[in-house]
């Protein structure tokens, strides 16, 4: 229920100090096949928490305004903060398998250099909690005759296991971010009871749910 959301956000905004009124919410499933959107967030003033319909459809929000808190619900993909401590720029991508495939990582770190001139070295970059590759299993993907993905594709009896927070960690390092600034959740969101997972739930008589991950700029 949107009751209950609102109330969770609350708590999580509560707890690092942010207002819920400065929250923007991104949504990742409504826009149509299009999975590299880089949306700028030029205001404080936050939307789509109280009304989801208000959501901005996007896979990556960037903002440089001092307050402003950008929120993303996830169940399984990749939720990665990359923070700018010299710029004061903040970014929250949603890394999933279309947009993996999309090179999004790369596209956000470019946006970062050309429109807020962030130099790479400098950004700090979280990985939230996610699905790995001893879950993330497929008879057959699309990527396997790709060089780039050789190291992150891992064959097994079970078939092959994707590693998505390996392969995009190392698209940021390509692009120049410092390996020693880039945070990896252990947490296996497949296997972990302490999160939602679309993977469980398609697979037990779990509900479908989300967790979200919410990162600010302070004033």
């Amino acid at each position: 229920p949107q009751a209950d959301v609102e109330q969770a956000v609350a708590k999580l905004a509560d707890e690092i100090g942010v207002a819920q009124d400065d929250i923007t919410v991104m949504d990742v499933g409504a826009h149509r096949d299009i999975w590299d959107e880089i949306v700028d967030v030029t205001s404080a003033k936050g939307r789509g928490l109280a009304h989801p319909d208000e959501r901005i459809m996007a896979d990556a929000l960037v903002t440089n305004v001092p307050g402003a808190a950008l929120l993303l619900p996830v169940a399984d993909c990749n939720a990665v903060v990359v923070h700018d401590p010299e710029q004061q720029v903040l970014a929250l991508v949603h890394l999933g398998w279309q947009s993996t495939v999309a090179e999004l990582a790369t596209k956000v770190i470019q946006h970062l250099q050309q429109k807020y001139r962030s130099s790479a070295p400098n950004l700090r970059i979280y990985f939230s909690p996610a699905i790995k590759m001893d879950s993330y299993i497929f008879d057959k993907v699309t990527q396997a005759g790709n060089p780039a993905w050789k190291d992150f594709l891992h064959k097994s009896d079970k078939g092959i296991g994707v590693d998505l927070p390996g392969y995009n960690r190392q698209r940021f390092i390509d692009a120049g971010v410092l390996p020693e600034y880039i945070e990896v959740s252990p947490v296996n969101t497949a296997t972990s009871d302490r999160y939602y997972s679309h993977y469980r739930s398609v697979r037990s008589d779990e509900p479908e749910g989300r967790f979200a991950v919410l990162a600010a700029l302070k004033k």
